[in-house]
């Protein structure tokens, strides 16, 4: 355990310099390589205040946050550490339910690690970095203030995705694509994401503004960025199966009040009836919840928010005010974890 608690204090000294830099603080954010690619994170990034953006990885930085999409970004990570001994790394994994082996890898050679999805973070632990708390998914392809008025939406069933055929959602997709009275559906291969991610950020969005209903169809449990995509543009998404990671992000409540619905099962029955009930309830609420609804994704589940939250959970690890870093024996998995105090 010796070896283990100098592993926690290397982390907390990393932490503590972070607290006690004079602002602005310099973040080096790396974006996945292909992801940036595809624009799916919006440039500029809005961060917070008092915080300055550092591209170049060679530059001088208080600190890094690396995001996770399911490749290995250990190689990454070595790389910074090299040229920025004893600064703090941080890693957000956006696939953490995915490609377990490469979370794993990419996990090892941070110092702070934050599952997207909560349900399936046991794996990450290890006992070289601090398994860290949830941090979800967000609106990351837009940022700004309410989005230009759309005219006319479609009644349509708005049901655009990636079409991985190991995916479990793959059968219902299928049966989707028969019913073109209701539901517009559009798949595209994992080999050629163009159909969606050749479009400029506008006119993504300006797809979006066209429907009022969404589906979010995961391909294990996970609550995605289509969620806060949907919030974001005044759809109400529409959501088919099981969410763990629901009631974390938005209470009972707050779906009540927004019109968020869920249906059992991802049966197309289910499916069609919960279609007409968002139609109504989204012509109920007129433009009103429309607001509503967007203005809960950017106040609340923007970049901004997610990595103002990451840089807080430093800050509380260098209090311990209200989480503690220890060594967690867990049925599956052991490790380093943050535990509330």
């Amino acid at each position: 355990m010796e070896s283990i608690q100098r592993r926690i204090q290397e982390i907390l000294d990393a932490a503590l310099y972070v607290s006690q830099v004079a602002r602005p603080l310099r973040l080096f954010l790396r974006i996945e390589p292909e992801v940036e690619r595809l624009g799916y994170v919006a440039r500029p990034i809005d961060l917070p205040d008092g915080v300055e953006l550092v591209e170049d990885a060679k530059a001088s930085a208080d600190l890094a946050l690396f995001t996770h999409h399911g490749l290995d970004v250990a190689p990454a990570i070595w790389s910074w550490r090299m040229d920025h001994p004893g600064r703090l790394v941080l890693l957000w994994a956006w696939d953490n339910h995915l490609g377990l082996l490469h979370n794993l890898h990419s996990a090892l050679a941070a110092d702070l690690v934050f599952p997207s999805h909560a349900y399936a973070s046991a794996h990450l632990m290890n006992p070289m970095s601090i398994l860290g708390p949830h941090l979800p998914a967000c609106c990351a392809q837009w940022q700004g203030g309410l989005p230009p008025p759309s005219g006319q939406r479609s009644d349509m069933l708005m049901a655009h995705y990636v079409d991985y055929p190991w995916a479990g959602r793959t059968k219902l997709l299928g049966e989707l694509a028969g019913q073109d009275d209701w539901a517009d559906v559009r798949r595209m291969s994992p080999e050629n994401k163009q159909g969606y991610f050749g479009q400029t950020p506008e006119r993504r969005l300006r797809e979006w503004l066209g429907y009022k209903v969404s589906l979010v169809l995961p391909v294990d449990r996970d609550l995605s960025t289509r969620f806060f995509d949907a919030l974001y543009a005044g759809q109400i998404p529409l959501l088919a199966g099981d969410f763990p990671d629901l009631d974390a992000v938005a209470t009972p409540e707050e779906r009540k009040r927004l019109g968020i619905l869920q249906v059992d099962g991802t049966s197309l029955t289910s499916v069609r009836e919960g279609h007409a009930e968002a139609l109504a309830l989204f012509d109920a609420m007129g433009e009103e919840g429309l607001a509503a609804r967007h203005r809960y994704a950017t106040q609340g589940h923007m970049m901004r928010q997610r990595i103002e939250r990451a840089l807080g959970c430093v800050s509380d690890l260098v209090q311990q005010n209200r989480f503690q870093a220890r060594f967690n024996v867990a049925p599956c998995a052991s490790g380093l974890r943050l535990t509330s105090i």
